[in-house]
């Protein structure tokens, strides 16, 4: 006999016996009607309530979740774009700057940022007190940098920045008050506990971001501070 003749016998064969099990499988079953009438326990209801529930209340939350995340997109979009057209007006670049005093446990640091004109200017300090000379002068487009020294080896120090300055002061060894260097012009003064450790003067205008360090004392300072200039 032909073995394609036999495969196909075989095949037949094979067919007919798995459509005789699954009959016999459907003849073990309880008719339809009887089914119908079949009551399932409570507790089988209870779970299958819960677990509908469960799905439902799933698909809620992921419809909230995406609707959510499409909200926060178009809002930062919009406060981006708003915010951009708002720097076009010279009013609102001038007070995009901010002074951020942070403390610690051991130190205090300051942050100065800012957005200001790019156009070079230069610092005068119309007052230095007698004995003391500029030793030192580091500019580099956006900072300046001012030293003054005398013979018995004190020094005065002026940063000036217009863009951005960091600057951390050990806690322990210092007290501040706020003082005021012109009419609409406040800062803080911090006072050193310890020799040791210089004075500082910080404070922020139109112009930018100012620190005057030293030894000296709180009014002579004050008074440094009151006769910086700003030449354009």
């Amino acid at each position: 006999m032909n073995k394609e003749i036999k495969n196909d016998i075989w095949e037949v064969l094979l067919k007919s016996a798995v459509i005789e099990v699954g009959l016999n499988e459907l003849e073990g079953y309880p008719p339809e009607n009887e089914i119908n009438q079949i009551v399932l326990p409570e507790r089988y209801e209870r779970k299958m309530s819960r677990l509908i529930r469960r799905y439902k209340n799933h698909d809620t939350r992921l419809m909230i979740f995406r609707n959510l995340k499409i909200a926060v997109t178009v809002f930062i979009i919009l406060l981006g774009i708003s915010f951009g057209i708002l720097l076009q007006f010279e009013e609102v670049r001038a007070v995009c700057k901010k002074v951020i005093m942070e403390f610690y446990e051991k130190y205090i640091q300051v942050e100065y940022t800012a957005d200001l004109s790019a156009k070079e200017v230069d610092v005068e300090m119309e007052y230095i007190p007698e004995g003391f000379r500029e030793t030192e002068k580091i500019y580099n487009g956006w900072r300046i940098l001012l030293q003054y020294e005398n013979n018995m080896g004190d020094a005065i120090y002026l940063i000036y920045s217009k863009q951005m300055h960091t600057l951390q002061i050990d806690a322990e060894h210092y007290s501040i008050e706020d003082i005021r260097i012109a009419e609409n012009v406040q800062g803080q003064f911090f006072e050193s506990s310890d020799k040791q450790f210089r004075n500082y003067i910080l404070y922020d205008d139109e112009e930018g971001y100012f620190v005057l360090e030293s030894t000296l004392p709180k009014d002579e300072m004050i008074k440094i501070a009151k006769n910086i200039k700003i030449i354009k």
